[in-house]
């Protein structure tokens, strides 16, 4: 009814109990008792249901105020106490339903009923547009992604100063350009980080750009630079107008569509990747390869390397030298004075530029494609790629400048960081004598493991020496009745405390990393380049004089002193894995000296240790103290060997397990003309074929007068 507001209320209740449905003044309508409607094929719910909707407007009827639906009619005239009045006779659930309703429908009418006009109505400022009147501040922003796209950059800024010189209210601030740059990272960009600084200063109002992939390409940075902003200065936030899109990030509706479009260029970024990285797995596949140019190299017609005489004889030259003892820093400066030019045609050579041109498979005619790869396209992290994605080598790809060999020798080198002053130490081996089968070595040199020193040791004997060391060996271990030894305590020795070696007393300690001789070799020694000597299967280091163009002897004294300590890691490294050392100790052997017609020699039983606490060590054992735990340093002996197996493997038996022979055998037949005895040079196959010493000199002379 027109001028009328209803209220809805339930015109009947259903009680639970009786499954009965009662009108308002509770009167039965429905219950069990009541007959149900039979009729042709309608269901008996669609009975009920028409029967109740019978009852209950006839029921519902006779009350004034009340409709079929439910609804009551509020006169306009009526108070509180007519609506009060009204309410009568409803539960609470009802009177709370209908007084909220009538709060509703009193709101809709008075809202029908307002005046068009409010004196007391104030209108808000409009949300700040591209076009707003008023001096404005401007900048530009410009940024392409390579090199070659630099004049468009240029085109970029000429338009936006014209741009901003035909707007009258705008003025041109400055023009702030990325070029070359990926828009992915947003720190990397100099210039955007330097335009987010000066706006955070509030040098100016407006922000131009292109479109939302030229600000950037990742959705999380370009969110975070645009808030970032709006929110530098709440009185002059800086507003951002994206040419291609038509968006004005200060605008109130812009920010769903910025996100959008920021959401389509991090997309398009992503697909990017993915798309070079298909590529990149269809070149593997197909044997199309990226290849650059390199130092040495240049590309022909046909898209071949083919090797550059000049840059070649200079790195054939950075090879050899490096192979026989010359440093780095030494090269490098050569290189300088010479003023031979690098591949980006600088002059200037340092240490780490040679370094990088022994990194690189190519040189000696090898192709690794794939070797590393991006997982983070955003953050442009790199991992060296170990099977991840698609990959190939490929063997004798195009011609070598050296050989791959002599890249390692010159590699390991450099790695020596000088002190190999003699050139590329030779893996030799005693043949014959009381020292046969002792192995020189240069401790310094990392080119020597464990198999080659054994390799190199059982080179020189036959079969039947072999078996008579496995026979010995049996002995040793008890397996064969004659000279049985008790091998009970064979794993363990005397702790510090119970021997006693004093400072006079020729002694070489062997560390993780090192090896050190005591004062006392030295002096007993008495010369200045000496030469190590080490037998795997008797476990004996032997002592000799060397001279200053071996490259196998080292100098242990300088100005008179003992240069005590020389690095030995690869060396050391054999010793503990070959005699089964735990690494928490180090270990010290005493010497005994021998002259023989002239000639002196110093020997170290290396399976009688003195077992050194390391810091390691002293601090589980301090700790053990504090908490009143027995360390086993502490005891009388002292478990220094690691976890032994059996092996079945003659090789392997000769190898890893414990020999201890008498070593009175190999000392005292010992003779001057042993001590003197040279060795022979045998193939390191962890260094390969590099040509004799003369050879490489020979070389050497040739390409140094070809630059």
């Amino acid at each position: 009814m027109t001028g009328q507001r209803k209220h809805h209320v339930n015109p009947y209740t259903f009680d639970e109990n009786t499954r009965s449905i009662y009108s308002r003044d509770s009167s039965l309508l429905f219950g069990r008792d009541f007959p149900l409607f039979q009729g042709g094929e309608e269901s008996i719910i669609e009975s009920i249901r028409r029967d109740l909707i019978s009852r209950v407007t006839d029921r519902i009827r006779p009350f004034s105020g009340f409709d079929i639906e439910g609804s009551v009619d509020i006169p306009e005239d009526w108070g509180n106490d007519d609506f009060e009045k009204s309410l009568e006779g409803l539960n609470d659930y009802q009177r709370r339903q209908a007084i909220s309703n009538a709060r509703r429908n009193a709101i809709i009418e008075r809202t029908r009923n307002a005046p068009l006009s409010n004196e007391y109505y104030h209108e808000g400022r409009p949300a700040p547009s591209i076009t707003d009147p008023g001096k404005k501040r401007v900048v530009a922003y410009t940024r392409v992604s390579t090199r070659t796209q630099i004049s468009s950059a240029e085109n970029q800024e000429k338009f936006y100063q014209q741009k901003v010189n035909s707007t009258d209210n705008w003025e041109l601030v400055r023009v702030y350009s990325d070029k070359g740059i990926s828009g992915v990272d947003i720190k990397k960009r100099k210039a955007f980080q330097e335009m987010l600084r000066d706006a955070a200063k509030g040098d100016f109002d407006y922000i131009l750009c292109m479109s939302v992939s030229r600000f950037s390409r990742n959705i999380s940075q370009c969110l975070e630079a645009v808030n970032r902003l709006r929110n530098a200065n709440s009185k002059k936030p800086v507003g951002v107008f994206f040419e291609t899109e038509n968006i004005f990030t200060l605008s109130r509706d812009s920010m769903q569509a910025f996100g959008v479009h920021a959401l389509l260029a991090h997309w398009e970024s992503e697909n990017k990747s993915k798309r070079m990285i298909l590529s990149m797995d269809q070149r593997i596949m197909i044997g199309q390869y990226q290849i650059v140019d390199l130092f040495g190299y240049r590309h022909n017609w046909k898209g071949e390397l083919v090797v550059q005489t000049e840059e070649a004889t200079v790195f054939r030259f950075i090879v050899l030298s490096l192979i026989d003892g010359t440093s780095a820093t030494e090269i490098a400066k050569m290189l300088t004075d010479l003023e031979k030019k690098t591949l980006t045609g600088r002059t200037l050579w340092t240490s780490g530029t040679l370094n990088g041109l022994l990194g690189n498979e190519r040189r000696w005619g090898d192709l690794e494609a794939r070797k590393t790869i991006c997982y983070d396209y955003i953050e442009k992290k790199t991992m060296k790629n170990n099977g991840q994605r698609d990959w190939a080598y490929v063997p004798n790809h195009h011609q070598g400048i050296a050989t791959e060999d002599e890249v390692r020798a010159a590699r390991m080198m450099l790695s020596a960081a000088g002190m190999l002053e003699n050139g590329l130490p030779e893996l030799r081996v005693i043949a014959e004598g009381a020292l046969k089968g002792f192995v020189s070595i240069r401790p310094r040199w990392d080119g020597i493991d464990t198999q080659v020193l054994y390799n190199a040791c059982l080179s020189v004997y036959s079969d039947e020496e072999i078996e008579e060391i496995e026979r010995e060996l049996r002995i040793w271990n008890g397996e064969e009745s004659e000279n049985v030894v008790d091998m009970m305590l064979w794993r363990f020795k005397v702790a510090p405390s119970m021997k006693i070696m004093n400072s006079g007393t020729p002694s070489v300690t062997i560390k993780r990393r090192s090896i050190s001789f005591s004062s006392s070799c030295q002096k007993r020694m008495d010369c200045e380049w000496v030469e190590l000597l080490y037998h795997p299967l008797r476990h004996l280091l032997v002592i000799r004089e060397g001279n200053e163009k071996d490259p196998n002897s080292f100098h242990w004294m300088k100005d008179g002193k003992v240069a005590g300590t020389a690095e030995a890691g690869a060396f050391s490294n054999c010793l503990y894995e070959s005699l089964h050392w735990k690494t928490d100790y180090e270990y010290r052997f005493k010497g005994i000296s021998r002259e023989r017609d002239g000639q002196k020699i110093m020997i170290f039983s290396v399976d009688e240790p003195l077992i050194l606490e390391t810091a390691k060590t002293k601090r589980e054992k301090e700790e053990a103290k504090a908490g009143g735990v027995s360390h086993p340093a502490e005891s009388l002996y002292v478990n220094y060997k690691t976890d032994d197996d059996e092996y079945n493997d003659r090789m392997d038996r000769l190898r890893y397990r414990n020999i201890a022979l008498n070593h009175q055998q190999v000392i005292s037949p010992i003779t001057g003309q042993d001590i003197q005895g040279r060795s022979v040079v045998l193939h390191n196959p962890l260094v390969g074929m590099v040509g004799t010493k003369q050879e490489r000199e020979d070389e050497l002379e040739r390409l140094f007068a070809a630059m």
